[in-house]
């Protein structure tokens, strides 16, 4: 846990170049998108031993607070550590653009952005994952925003906010039905809570629905074709990249976890719900003409088929069939193939 703290450090040091004064805004694009590289770099490094290399580190614990990284996190650790780094690297040259623009709050504003990620990733409890799945938010909008002088960037941008603060809502809902059937909130008391028959249909639902809307799953898609292109591009990269893939943890967090006893209707559901978005956003792409439009129904897209081959996993395993397993895998290979696109 300590290269992940590391990690998180230097994160932190690029969010405080927001406070730099306004004559140094070149410096504080450079310290901070330095930063965000490194950080990412460590980041990756440390997930790639945990799957790579054996190592498997204790979580810290504050009270009934912890951070933790298990197999499953640290999938999307070495994920957004590799995306963090080539973003970063791009961003030295590209960001420099906004000289005069709000530099300092767009290099900080990063920075924040790729630190909630990863916190979001070494949540161990309920409260600390909505909080910092809720910073992820707010920094995002804020990133999205950023050109706010143009009306369409803040009518993408708020209609995002108000898309994510619902999808939000329905995680909240799911955390808090888990949790009163649990001994506590941390993850390992409710990955043993006592939900009995349509309380795991409800917290199923909304889970599903909470994530999907993040996902940008067809029909809850509305708000990513208008958000990713509004955003500064390497923004637009890491949120299709990585950010998308996010709600794909988050899900298999809950089905793994805490709703481990599925329902033939859930694999049903959530294999559809990716098929569908999967041949709905690549007809949506073939309409489009502005290449930034064209990759965020590309990533509805993809996040179908992810969600297609996750579902194909849980309906094999309902039943019965022992290469369940090919299902869950194709999800990660193809989370993966589409972050590195």
């Amino acid at each position: 846990m300590e290269m992940f703290l590391v990690a998180v450090g230097f994160y932190g040091i690029g969010v405080l170049t927001m406070l730099l004064p306004h004559g140094m805004q070149r410096a504080a694009h450079w310290l901070a998108n330095s930063a965000a590289l490194f950080g990412s770099a460590v980041c990756a490094y440390a997930a790639g031993l945990q799957l790579f290399g054996g190592m498997s580190p204790a979580p810290l614990t504050w009270g009934s607070y912890s951070l933790g990284c298990d197999g499953w996190s640290a999938v999307f650790l070495l994920l957004t550590g590799i995306a963090g780094v080539v973003t970063s690297l791009y961003a030295l040259g590209y960001a420099r653009s906004y000289e005069g623009s709000r530099l300092r709050l767009l290099g900080g504003m990063w920075c924040l952005f790729i630190m909630s990620m990863v916190l979001v990733l070494l949540a161990g409890d309920a409260f600390s994952f909505l909080l910092f799945w809720e910073i992820m938010a707010v920094a995002s909008f804020m990133l999205v925003n950023h050109e706010s002088e143009k009306r369409a960037t803040w009518n993408a941008a708020y209609q995002y906010l108000v898309m994510t603060s619902v999808g939000t809502a329905a995680i909240m809902i799911a955390f808090l039905l888990t949790g009163s059937a649990s001994e506590g909130f941390s993850f390992a008391a409710m990955a043993k809570n006592t939900l009995e028959g349509s309380w795991q249909h409800l917290v199923f639902v909304c889970a599903f629905a909470g994530f999907a809307l993040k996902a940008g799953l067809v029909p809850l898609h509305v708000w990513l074709p208008k958000a990713h292109p509004a955003a500064p591009s390497h923004v637009s990269a890491l949120m299709s990249g990585v950010m998308l893939k996010i709600a794909l943890y988050g899900f298999g967090r809950f089905m793994f976890s805490f709703l481990p006893a599925w329902n033939y209707w859930w694999c049903v559901a959530v294999l559809l719900a990716g098929v569908v978005s999967a041949f709905l956003g690549v007809l949506y792409a073939q309409m489009e003409t502005d290449i930034k439009r064209v990759l965020a129904y590309s990533s509805v897209e993809n996040m179908g088929v992810i969600f297609a081959a996750f579902g194909c996993g849980m309906l094999m395993k309902v039943s019965g069939s022992s290469f369940y397993m090919l299902g869950f895998v194709a999800a990660l290979v193809h989370a993966f193939n589409h972050s590195i696109m």
